[in-house]
């Protein structure tokens, strides 16, 4: 089974994700997480741990997994 999120992850999500996108966008940005993560269990690229990373040291971290210098340069 997938980790639960905790209760400050659930109200922060309610109160600062689900007010401000659409559901339509929730639904993407969930769609994307449990992908990115496979399904909440990792929150680092999996690919990267043996520390023979691609991606450098911009490898994907987080449920989004954003990877490469230029994704963490326009996300920032």
């Amino acid at each position: 089974h997938p980790p639960v999120p905790s209760l400050e992850t659930y109200h922060y999500y309610q109160d600062i994700v689900a007010r401000n996108m659409s559901l339509d966008e929730q639904a993407m940005l969930l769609a994307n997480v449990v992908w990115e993560s496979a399904g909440l269990q990792f929150v680092e690229e999996i690919a990267c741990s043996s520390g023979n990373c691609v991606y450098g040291r911009y490898f994907g971290r987080g449920y989004i997994q954003l990877t490469w210098d230029y994704n963490y340069r326009h996300a920032s």
